[in-house]
């Protein structure tokens, strides 16, 4: 353990830079909101590309340049994500959980702590590219390139261990992975497509290890994301709280620490909502998570949701919270609340 530490040490590469005032978010002109869809139809992620994007994202914004640099780092993800779709995929065959949209953009105070790029005695190993704005409980998809040849790579596992820096909270990002088929456009460097998600918003660092043997570190800083409570729906004589056709439950209400049942109803393909489900929640204006519920298995099908869970929840304090549901580690969907002040 004392040397894996050491190692990592060693090797870790933190791109700091003097907090400083910025305009956030920055003015955008006109055309800006066309860089969400291709220049070109059917044009793809060349490698000169993805050297040009994994540079952007190596450099650490200084000096008066730095928020010119940053900006032109997130115009030019987002311009590749939208390409990117369109490839195969290492590690998936498609890559369906990689989103185009806005480009990736952390908090305006958190931007010096964001390293996407991880090196080793000077040797660029691993970039990580996350898609959208790794917004803070909400399922985005990620490239993860490794700086090492297809065939070197095939059949490997990853796994990735996620660290909230800020309070020490963990939690895995991704379970495991097989990395895949080889794509021949990419002799040199191998791409694996894989969801993405994080349940609070702030700095991560995300330990990524091949074989459950530990590779390197990064940085992300998820965005952060909207507390507006979730809408309510009918649901045939049910009242559901979340996103229709994704993520929802039967909402008899919250009431500061006070459990009550909440049936969990998920939409999707049901070979992604098998696993164990797991709850956690984070209060609006914290960023301590915490557990609210597991269960070892997703239940079947039921009000036309395609799979379900009957849980029981409590949430500690009142006001407003986000429930992040997570199924086999990977993250499914969040759900803003109010809960109640218990009466006296």
């Amino acid at each position: 353990m004392d040397r894996e530490n050491k190692e990592r040490r060693q090797n870790s590469t933190d791109s700091r830079v003097p907090g400083e005032e910025r305009d956030w978010p920055p003015p955008q002109p006109a055309w800006y909101a066309e860089l969400a869809a291709p220049p070109v139809q059917g044009a793809g992620f060349t490698p000169k590309l993805a050297e040009r994007i994994a540079g952007a994202a190596k450099r650490p914004p200084t000096g008066k340049r730095a928020t010119t640099r940053i900006v032109w780092a997130a115009l030019i993800a987002a311009v590749l994500l939208p390409l990117a779709l369109q490839l195969p995929a290492v590690g998936n065959k498609t890559s369906p959980h990689l989103r185009s949209g806005q480009p990736f953009r952390a908090a305006p105070d958190d931007l010096h702590l964001q390293r996407q790029v991880y090196e080793r005695d000077g040797r660029k190993m691993l970039t990580v590219l996350p898609g959208g704005n790794a917004t803070a409980g909400q399922q985005e998809g990620s490239w993860w390139i490794f700086e090492q040849p297809p065939e070197q790579m095939a059949g490997r596992h990853l796994r990735v261990e996620a660290t909230q820096e800020r309070t020490g909270s963990k939690m895995t990002l991704l379970a495991d992975v097989v990395i895949g088929e080889s794509d021949p456009a990419y002799p040199s460097v191998t791409k694996v497509a894989t969801p993405f998600g994080l349940p609070a918003e702030g700095p991560w660092k995300l330990d990524i290890y091949l074989d459950d043997e530990w590779f390197g570190d990064v940085v992300i800083v998820a965005g952060p994301a909207g507390w507006e409570p979730s809408p309510h729906f009918q649901l045939g004589l049910l009242q559901m709280s979340g996103i229709k056709d994704k993520l929802a439950f039967v909402d008899p209400g919250f009431i500061a620490g006070k459990a009550n049942k909440y049936m969990w109803h998920l939409w999707g393909n049901p070979e992604s909502l098998q696993g164990p489900f797991r709850v956690v929640a984070v209060k609006q204006g914290r960023e301590q998570l915490i557990d609210v519920f597991r269960a070892e298995a997703v239940g079947g099908a039921v009000n036309g949701a395609d799979a379900s869970v009957v849980s029981s929840m409590k949430l500690p304090s009142a006001g407003r919270w986000r429930l992040t549901a997570y199924v086999s580690e990977r993250l499914i969907g969040s759900i803003v609340v109010d809960v109640a002040e218990q009466s006296h």
